[in-house]
């Protein structure tokens, strides 16, 4: 092979590598803890999912899912009414065998409640905030009719321990859910540090 042609090869090899396209590219999400997750929120609500209903957008490039919520409470923040749509990014086309999924968007079902962190920002490509980071699904205890927050991500009780000064978070306990009370007054009371800090 000429001096050439193996400079010629090198700089195909070069470009290929460059211009190919990477499997691993994705998003990656910051973890939120528990108070930033509330600090950074304009709305923190407990709301049952009225309806989710999916379709392309004007362009006809991307697929959006309005979620409907029947707020029953707000934790945080201000709405008026009982009513609160959220546009989120990808879902199914209707009438089209098509999906289009966005990792880490969380997805909502008809009839389930959760809490949810919203930011009131319509540029925003999600306006859940930590996306699936911001809704907290919600339980009902069978033996009490509590309800009870599911702690997933261990949020609440990561909360805790920095709060006790416990290094290790095995000296929680193992519990995953939290009653609603306990919840609201963590948001609380992170929000009132927020307020204290202006």
């Amino acid at each position: 092979m000429s001096r050439f042609s193996k400079a010629s090869f090198f700089v195909v090899a070069a470009l290929l590598l460059v211009l190919a396209p990477r499997s691993g590219e994705g998003t990656v999400l910051k973890f939120l803890e528990m108070e930033h997750l509330t600090e950074i929120s304009d709305l923190v609500v407990l709301a049952r999912v009225e309806s989710v209903e999916s379709g392309w957008n004007d362009a006809h490039s991307r697929i959006r899912t309005r979620v409907t919520l029947e707020v029953q409470r707000v934790l945080l923040g201000s709405l008026e009414g009982e009513k609160l749509d959220i546009e989120l990014p990808g879902g199914e086309a209707p009438g089209e065998e098509l999906r289009q999924i966005i990792p880490g968007v969380p997805r909502f079902t008809v009839g389930e409640e959760a809490i949810v962190f919203v930011r009131n920002d319509p540029d925003l490509f999600c306006p859940i905030v930590g996306w699936i980071q911001g809704k907290f699904k919600v339980i009902t205890e069978a033996a009490t009719g509590r309800k009870l927050v599911v702690d997933r991500l261990s949020k609440f009780r990561r909360y805790l321990a920095r709060k006790a000064g416990i290094g290790k978070l095995k000296n929680l306990g193992e519990a995953e859910t939290i009653c609603i009370e306990e919840f609201a007054s963590v948001i609380a009371e992170i929000q009132g540090r927020k307020g204290s800090r202006k």
